[in-house]
This record gives C-alpha cells, structure tokens and sequence, in this order.
C-alpha cells in the first residue's frame, strides 16, 4: 500500500493535537477532521485486507474503534 495510509494517520493526529489548544466550535471541528482522517485509516485498512496486502491484528481493528469512539465523544458531547 501507498504512502496514503501513513499519511491519514499522520493528519488525524495532527489535528488531534491541534484541536487541544482550540477553543468551542473549533476544537470540535478539528476533532471531526481527526475522526475523518481516522474513518479513512478505518478503510484503507479494509482495503488493503481485502487485497490480500495485509492481514489486520484484532488488536489494531480495537484500537480504530476506540479512536473513533473517543472522537465521537469529543464532538458530541453530553450537556448537563
């Protein structure tokens, strides 16, 4: 696979970090980027097991999804 993959995780990350030092409606913007880019990561992943190029851990498949949860949290979060 392509640099792609590498490359999507990289941007989620970034802004993850960069939606911590933001503030209302743009911190939770930069979480939604951060849950795209990870939804991206989420299916290159599936593509490239299905094309035979990888075989993806249960462990890693766990991971995404606690990320992706996590990030759901973080851009809806529960009033009170």
């Amino acid at each position: 696979m392509g640099g792609g993959g590498g490359s999507t995780r990289r941007r989620g990350s970034l802004n993850i970090a960069e939606g911590q030092l933001r503030q209302g409606g743009d911190q939770r913007r930069s979480f939604q980027i951060a849950a795209g880019s990870c939804n991206e990561a989420k299916a290159a992943l599936d593509i490239a097991e299905r094309w035979g190029w990888i075989k993806a851990t249960a462990e890693l498949r766990t991971l995404v999804e606690r990320l992706l949860a996590m990030l759901w949290r973080m851009t809806h979060p529960r009033h009170r």
